[in-house]
């Protein structure tokens, strides 16, 4: 997977081998590919389709609003899971979102699985809240931050949560 980075100092003079999207006959080294015009995998041909219209939308002054709506649509596409996965992976290459790391930190329904207790917490809470005791909320949003899980308020009076991601101790 390429990543992006600091880019280097820019080099002086001419470079040998590879340039651009590609050498001249005879110069060393893999020959590179256009991925937009041939798909990295065998796809069907409704997943062909959503990849040329994707393609389309980038070519098209990098309509990027255009080509995150296919990205979106391919989430509920009729197509095998696999097809969907290479897709929105081969587009993330456009787009640079990363989205390969979703994993990293194990799946996600591991991620939303509450501690102990904070079941009881947030509807204690909630309950504070509809009761507006807001003393009694923040107590228990502190009670809960304590447990990793950070209680999301909505305007409309509505709440959720979502766990705390703790990175390592600073050194």
């Amino acid at each position: 997977m390429l990543r992006a980075g600091t880019a280097p100092a820019r080099p002086l003079g001419r470079a040998d081998g590879l340039a651009g999207h590609g050498g001249g006959p005879g110069t060393p080294g893999p020959p590179l590919t256009d991925r937009a015009l041939t798909a990295g995998a065998p796809l069907s041909p409704t997943s062909g389709s959503i990849h040329e219209r994707f393609v389309a939308a980038i070519d098209d002054d990098l309509d990027l609003p255009a080509a995150l709506r296919l990205a979106r649509s391919v989430l509920t596409a009729d197509i095998p899971a696999d097809e969907r996965r290479w897709l929105l992976l081969d587009m993330d290459f456009v787009f640079g979102l990363d989205l390969d790391r979703v994993w990293e930190n194990g799946p996600p329904d591991a991620a939303r699985r509450l501690p102990a207790g904070a079941t009881a917490l947030l509807e204690a809470r909630a309950r504070a809240r509809a009761d507006r005791d807001w003393v009694e909320a923040d107590r228990l949003r502190e009670a809960l931050r304590e447990l990793g899980v950070e209680p999301i308020d909505r305007a409309d009076g509505s709440s959720d949560w979502q766990p705390i991601r703790r990175g390592p101790a600073p050194g």
